[in-house]
């Protein structure tokens, strides 16, 4: 057992609801280890946006690899948002020079401006034009945050030696089998709660205070209130968003 963060009455906190993804609502039952003080600075709508999406990224780069300044790293960037904050998190947080894969140029620009050194735009030739601007080398860490056409295809950018993380599993039906001599991870903050509460409540709280320190930001693609959630579910389904979208709760 760990000593929980105590909060008490009239704190501003922040919660991850993993299990039951039960946070359209005014009121919301959590478990105290999913439950966190919101640092002073921060605002709360910016604490909705980075608290799962950049805490993936930070547990990735932080506990499951080592990042220098400038390596190299693929991200690959989609409209969930995933990917633009593992961007933030590698540009500004590791100082690594982070090649973002898009679908299209009109998000290319997006994805530079949250910290991509450069940015490649899907196609068969991904790899050839990967090793092209990388030596023949590959890149040190593959992330895959968009997943779909994108999985079966980003693994062969990767280094020897290197490691391909999937981070968004609730979007891949198959995952292939890793390059010969690298490695794969499926990034899951829900199977960390399980696995280890003390770490994901750790990892959760050094993002919090990542964003806290201006390191990192939140990107809001939109803002909706809560009883225009069939608009904001509308403005992602016409493929309008460019990251997280945020519902307004209350005043």
């Amino acid at each position: 057992m760990y000593p929980a963060e105590e909060v008490i009455v009239g704190d501003r906190v922040a919660g991850l609801s993993l299990e039951n993804f039960g946070g359209l609502a005014e009121q919301c039952v959590l478990d105290k280890d999913d439950v966190w003080r919101i640092p002073s600075e921060l605002e709360k709508k910016d604490v909705a946006v980075i608290a799962a999406a950049h805490s993936s990224a930070v547990y990735a780069f932080s506990k499951l690899c080592s990042i220098k300044e400038k390596d190299r790293l693929m991200i690959s960037a989609g409209p969930a948002g995933l990917g633009l904050a593992a961007i933030d998190v590698a540009a500004n947080v590791y100082k690594a020079q982070v090649i973002g894969l898009v679908d299209n140029q009109e998000f290319a620009e997006l994805v530079r401006r949250s910290g991509a050194f450069e940015t490649l735009t899907f196609s068969p030739k991904l790899t050839k034009q990967c090793m092209k601007i990388t030596e023949n080398k590959g890149v040190h860490v593959v992330y895959d945050a968009a997943g779909g056409h994108m999985t079966n295809t980003i693994g062969s950018c990767v280094s020897v030696g290197g490691k391909v993380f999937y981070a968004c599993p609730i979007f891949y039906e198959t995952i292939p089998a890793p390059k010969p001599h690298s490695f794969a991870t499926i990034l899951s903050l829900k199977e960390l709660q399980k696995q280890n509460r003390h770490l994901y409540k750790t990892v959760v709280s050094d993002t919090l205070e990542l964003a806290n320190e201006g390191l990192i930001a939140a990107h809001v693609s939109a803002n909706f209130n809560l009883n225009e959630i069939n608009e904001a579910v509308q403005f992602i389904e016409d493929k309008k968003c460019t990251g997280k979208v945020l519902i307004k709760i209350d005043d």
